[in-house]
C-alpha cells in the first residue's frame, strides 16, 4: 500500500506523538427519519473520532489507518480540535473504496449503520507493517476496533517495546475473531469496551459491575474501563479488587452520540499521560464525550473552547466516587 501525502504535503511524519492511534476509518453519511441525509461523505470511524477526542486535550497525536483513494482528505482537518498537535502520516491509501457507513437514525434515539460493502470491514486493517519507523517508540497507543488479529500483534509488538496499550473492540469483529481479542486481553492492554461488548465477550449479560466480575478478574487484564453510556464508565482495578463509577458532564444538548465511546478512549489516554492514575484519566474521556455528543460528525465542535474543557474536567474531578470494594 502506498502512503497518502498528509495535509502538509508530506509523507514524513511532523511529529512524535504521545499517542498514537491505529484503528478503522470510514466515510460516513448520516441520515434522521424526520430530516434525512444531514451530514455526507464525512471523515468518520474509530480511529479518527479516537484521535479526536484525545485533541480535546494538549498532547501529540498520531494516526494510523487505511482508508481507499476515496477518502475525503480534504476535510481531515476538520477531524481535530488542535491541527498543530494531530499528524495524519499514518494514513494509508490502497487503489480501493474505503469503508462507507450510512448511519440511520429513529426518533427514539435507536440507530442503525449499514456497510457500501461490509466485507472491507476485514481487509482494511492495520497492522504493524504501516506504522511510519518514526513512530514505533511511542509512549502510549490506542488500538480503536480494527482485525482482532492485528490488535493481537499490534499489541504484542508495542508491549514489548514498553508502550502502555489501550484496546478497544467491536461487535462485528467479536462475531468475526473473539478468539483473537481474548488472546490479546492476556497480554494486559487497558481495556476499555462498551458493556454491550463486554457482554458479548463474556457471555454475562448483565450491567452489574459485580456480576461481571468473575470474567474481568480472569481475562488478563490488570484495569478495564467500561463505557455504559449515560451512566458513566466504571474503572475496574483487578489486581486490588477496587471499582469507581465515573459520571456523565451533566446538562448536555445531545446531537449526535455516534463517536462517543472511542472519544472517551483518546481522552482517557490523554488523561492518563498526564496524571497516570485511571480515575481522573475517565474524567477526561467523559469531557470528551461530552463534546462530540454535542456536534455532528468527526470534526471539531463548534462550541469547544480549552477553558471549557477545564471546567468540564474540574466538576467531574471534584465529583468522583470514593472506591467500591469488589467481591
Amino acid at each position: 500500500m502506498k502512503l497518502v501525502k498528509d495535509l502538509h504535503g508530506n509523507t514524513a511524519p511532523k511529529l512524535v506523538p504521545e499517542l498514537l492511534v491505529v484503528g478503522q476509518a470510514t466515510i460516513d453519511d448520516i441520515n434522521r427519519e424526520e430530516e434525512g441525509l444531514v451530514a455526507e461523505r464525512i471523515p468518520g470511524g474509530d480511529s479518527i473520532y479516537s484521535a479526536l477526542g484525545a485533541s480535546i486535550w494538549p498532547i501529540k497525536t498520531g494516526v494510523v489507518t487505511i482508508v481507499g483513494r476515496d477518502y475525503p482528505y480534504e476535510k481531515m482537518h476538520l477531524a481535530t480540535c488542535r491541527p498543530d498537535l494531530t499528524d495524519w502520516a499514518g494514513l494509508m491509501a490502497y487503489d480501493g473504496p474505503s469503508l462507507h457507513a450510512r448511519a440511520f437514525y429513529a426518533r427514539d434515539g435507536a440507530r442503525e449503520f449499514r456497510w457500501d460493502d461490509e466485507s472491507l470491514n476485514t481487509v482494511l486493517c492495520p497492522g504493524v507493517e504501516h506504522i511510519p519507523p518514526q513512530w514505533q517508540d511511542v509512549p502510549l497507543v490506542h488500538l480503536a476496533p480494527s482485525g482482532p488479529k492485528q490488535q493481537l500483534e499490534l499489541t504484542r509488538y508495542f508491549s514489548g517495546k514498553g508502550a502502555l496499550v489501550s484496546l478497544d473492540v467491536e461487535k462485528h469483529f467479536i462475531q468475526y475473531d473473539r478468539q483473537s481479542i481474548l488472546d490479546c486481553l492476556q497480554l494486559n492492554p487497558i481495556f476499555i469496551p462498551s458493556i454491550e461488548h463486554l457482554h458479548m465477550l463474556s457471555g454475562v449479560v448483565s450491567d452489574e459491575i459485580d456480576d461481571l466480575w468473575p470474567w474481568i478478574s480472569t481475562c488478563g487484564v490488570s484495569l478495564a474501563v467500561i463505557k455504559c453510556g449515560s451512566r458513566g464508565a466504571w474503572v475496574v482495578d483487578v489486581k486490588n479488587k477496587k471499582k469507581w463509577l465515573v459520571g456523565v458532564v451533566p446538562d448536555l444538548s445531545l446531537v449526535d452520540v455516534t463517536g462517543a465511546g472511542d472519544a472517551f478512549c483518546g481522552g482517557f489516554m490523554a488523561g492518563y499521560l498526564f496524571t497516570r492514575d485511571p480515575v481522573l484519566s475517565a474524567a477526561y474521556g467523559a469531557v470528551s464525550a461530552s463534546f462530540i455528543v454535542e456536534s455532528l460528525g468527526a470534526r471539531r465542535p463548534a462550541h469547544f473552547q480549552e477553558y471549557l474543557a477545564s471546567e468540564r474536567q474540574q466538576q467531574l474531578q471534584q465529583q468522583l466516587p470514593v472506591a467500591g470494594v469488589l467481591p
